[in-house]
């Protein structure tokens, strides 16, 4: 009996640290998945100051509650007002001054399995206007038309993107995660 039982310990950490190679890139897969909505919900945002874009926040555990206004440079157009300054340049979607600055401040850390990823966004102004924005109920410039509900259609964007995810795009998951 004593021999059948030979090994068993030194079996028992391989499969445990087996295991854990497995937990950790799982994490690296779903982080990946995580800076996939990210960059699409980036990308679908509606901008105007930019405040809202550069606002997305990421986070482990809990989502941030935290909003930071007037983080980008403001900018002059040549068209002057009756004041004689220029107005300021209103962003549109998809500019990329907001994207930047959100991708530069993005906390990105590969959370232990199970743990949840959030993607959250506080902006305010003369109040919070976030979740309007995500429920459409903001009526956007034709610039940002359709803009409305861009974490939503990003997730399901992500979603169908990756309904099976195969071998390759597990690697590909793995290592934009990490």
């Amino acid at each position: 009996m004593s021999a059948a039982l030979n090994g068993l310990p030194q079996f028992n950490a391989e499969v445990k640290k087996w295991f854990a190679a497995v937990e950790r890139e799982a994490a690296k897969a779903a982080t990946g998945l995580a800076k996939q909505v990210f960059e699409k919900v980036l990308e679908e945002s509606p901008q105007n100051s930019g405040d809202f874009v550069a606002n997305w926040k990421v986070s482990v555990g809990a989502p941030v509650d935290t909003f930071e206004p007037g983080v980008l440079s403001r900018k002059y157009s040549d068209h002057k007002g009756e004041d004689g300054i220029g107005d300021f340049v209103r962003f549109k979607r998809g500019d990329a001054d907001a994207m930047d600055y959100a991708r530069a401040h993005a906390h990105w850390k590969v959370p232990k399995l199970g743990q949840s990823i959030f993607i959250s966004n506080s902006a305010e102004h003369d109040e919070r206007y976030a979740w309007q924005i995500e429920r459409g109920l903001i009526k956007f410039r034709p610039v940002n038309a359709g803009a409305g509900a861009a974490g939503r259609r990003s997730v399901e964007f992500v979603q169908r993107s990756f309904a099976t995810i195969t071998r390759p795009q597990f690697d590909i998951l793995r290592k934009i995660g990490t």
